[in-house]
């Protein structure tokens, strides 16, 4: 059966009358104000452009939250749905929307990275509690640089991370309450020696900056005992040693 033969006659009539695109139509007359408005925004004819069509009607489903329309199309298996459908929905952070069409994605941590992306911390929460899904490496970087300190705060909490992972992190930020969301879950000696180690100079830099009972000197030998290495960073090594020893001969 298909849609055509779902619609009431007068619908039918109706539809044959002034334009020859039932699902359309039908979407006009059953959903939404901001769906409809969405779905007249689309130029006509598009006889040629059905599937793209018909992916459009998806995709302006998600981004509003319309579960009505949504459900309509996963009813009529209309063709056109593809895993960007619901990576559009975490993006916009439409969690009745990303709740109905889960089932269809087979990567739930992707949909976790790109809600992280956007700030969408209900999201976030809602898939690490009903899901597989898992937070990557990357996902913590791409967060700060997002510049949401809720996010990343949540996400230092619910994964634990290793030092490298958290020092890298903090080399990308120069904002303090960012850098206080990283290192609060975390020892904070670890985490200078961890980032003397590899060269993090922007992190030594903010950590001998505002805080006066770590462990500096543990954290130069660190340095020193990589900046040797030839395909390490000599202008990071470089800055990094410079801050630790300003910080010691202060502390003197």
């Amino acid at each position: 059966m298909s849609v055509l033969d779902r619609l009431p006659d007068e619908l039918i009539e109706l539809i044959t009358t002034f334009v020859k695109d039932p699902l359309t139509q039908w979407l006009l007359k059953n959903t939404n104000r901001k769906f409809r408005d969405a779905v007249r925004a689309l130029p006509l004819p598009r006889v040629k452009l059905a599937y793209n069509k018909e992916y459009w009607l998806w995709e302006t489903a998600a981004t509003t939250n319309n579960i009505g329309a949504l459900k309509f199309l996963l009813q009529n298996k209309m063709p056109g749905y593809s895993s960007r459908v619901v990576n559009i929905a975490a993006k916009k952070g439409r969690l009745a929307a990303v709740r109905l069409l889960i089932h269809t994605c087979k990567k739930p941590s992707r949909l976790l990275e790109i809600a992280a992306d956007n700030g969408h911390l209900k999201l976030m929460t809602w898939l690490a509690d009903n899901t597989n899904a898992v937070c990557t490496a990357a996902t913590l970087p791409r967060a700060i640089k997002c510049n949401d300190v809720p996010v990343v705060r949540w996400l230092c909490q619910r994964y634990t991370y290793n030092k490298y992972v958290i020092a890298c992190s903090m080399n990308v930020t120069r904002k303090t309450p960012m850098l206080e969301a990283l290192i609060e879950d975390y020892d904070e000696d670890d985490v200078l020696h961890t980032a003397a180690l590899h060269g993090h100079s922007h992190a030594v830099k903010w950590l001998c900056a505002t805080r006066s009972d770590l462990d500096f000197a543990a954290a130069k030998l660190c340095a020193v005992e990589n900046a040797s290495n030839v395909y390490r960073r000599p202008k990071d090594f470089s800055l990094t040693l410079r801050w630790l020893d300003r910080k010691i001969s202060k502390n003197v």
